[in-house]
């Protein structure tokens, strides 16, 4: 079946191309750890873990997936939490554990289900401490293995951040933690995040919290699979490709993340070439860079980064003058001008690369892509 090309969202099923290994690799992580996965924006991670569910749904395992960006409290959390699981058949075809759900759960918030012939009443109260300690003793009661999947994790933490207080965040993770200590036997996690949950917790002095992960990077394809994925687009698109044509288009992408590798597709498709030439890769190139596509990796400066954005956007623009990149000493001179502490500096180069702006080799910062560089430097640097 042909893959038919997306950009920007999540694929599913006959969609989902290639990371046998990893999947492969992350099952058997998943035996005796919960998982955070670790990669930059845009790397696949939601595409992974919905690909993850799938697999584990076949072997009797029950799985949920839970969007937090969209989550704007803990209230709101829980509810969602248990929606999600009275949607799972081995929850909802046991009479016993429907009757059991609907006696232990608190009594502030409703929300109706029915399962197995059941009225279940949900409610939430606002205790996180509380919540915690019903929803541990529900996912005990449930016979199967559940995975939990929790993506942008920190988007949902920085909200709690702004709109409740450190306090209430570090009282959350807590309680998470707590809660996978005592469910080990039943439950699994895996947390995803395109800002670095890790980054937030060592920012915040919560990296306790957060230990009991195992870390699972991530990245982008290896050359092989990259040259497969451009093989069953094109097919899709009925555009023609040959090897070299194949290794040149990876080579002005630079960074074989499937989302630039659709993009340049899309952008050979809008052309309407049919027998790819080198020139229509460098067409295609050219037009990217005039659409809006890279326009969220400036505007997501602008929302998470907050006070920190103006020096990030100063590193970006110094080494993105360099194809080659920065060496860490000229960074750390040129900065110093401005007035940014050596420690200041080496938290923003983490975050930066954690979020697959930069990359590194060695000593050497530089942007991970050409393609990002490129839309940097003209857009705010010519």
């Amino acid at each position: 079946m042909a893959i038919t090309l997306k950009i920007g969202s999540p694929v599913e099923g006959s969609d989902f191309y290639g990371r046998l290994h990893e999947l492969e690799l992350a099952q058997k992580r998943l035996k005796g750890n919960n998982l955070i996965l670790a990669a930059p924006r845009r790397v696949g991670k939601t595409s992974f873990s919905r690909k993850m569910l799938t697999i584990i749904h076949k072997e009797g395992w029950n799985g949920i997936f839970i969007n937090l960006e969209g989550i704007p409290n803990i209230s709101t959390f829980f509810k969602t939490v248990y929606e999600e699981l009275l949607k799972q058949p081995n929850v909802s075809k046991s009479k016993q554990v429907a009757e059991f759900i609907k006696k232990h759960l608190p009594n502030n918030i409703d929300l109706a289900a029915k399962i197995a012939g059941v009225d279940a009443s949900i409610s939430l109260t606002q205790s996180a401490s509380n919540d915690f300690a019903i929803l541990q003793e529900n996912l005990q009661k449930i016979e199967e293995p559940t995975l939990i999947v929790l993506d942008e994790l920190t988007v949902f933490l920085e909200k709690l951040l702004r709109d409740e207080n450190e306090g209430i965040v570090k009282d959350f993770l807590g309680q998470f933690r707590a809660l996978r200590q005592t469910t080990n036997n039943h439950c699994r996690w895996i947390v995803a995040s395109s800002i670095g949950v890790r980054n937030f917790a060592s920012m915040h002095n919560l990296s306790d919290t957060l230990n009991d992960f195992a870390e699972f990077p991530l990245g982008a394809y290896d050359n092989t699979e990259a040259t497969g994925l451009v093989k069953e687009l094109t097919k899709s698109e009925d555009i023609e490709i040959d090897a070299a044509c194949t290794q040149y288009l990876l080579e002005k992408i630079g960074w074989n993340i499937p989302y630039f590798i659709q993009l340049m597709i899309s952008q050979l498709s809008n052309i309407r070439v049919h027998q790819v030439k080198r020139q229509d890769i460098d067409a295609a190139y050219e037009n990217l860079l005039r659409t809006a596509s890279f326009e969220t990796w400036s505007e997501r400066l602008a929302k998470e980064y907050s006070t920190h954005e103006a020096d990030a956007r100063r590193i970006l623009d110094y080494i993105c003058k360099a194809p080659d990149g920065k060496e860490r000493n000229d960074i750390n001179n040129w900065m110093a001008e401005t007035g940014i502490s050596s420690e200041h500096l080496s938290t923003l180069l983490m975050t930066l690369e954690n979020d697959g702006y930069l990359g590194k080799t060695g000593t050497r910062r530089f942007f991970r892509s050409p393609l990002l560089r490129d839309y940097w430097k003209r857009k705010f640097c010519e």
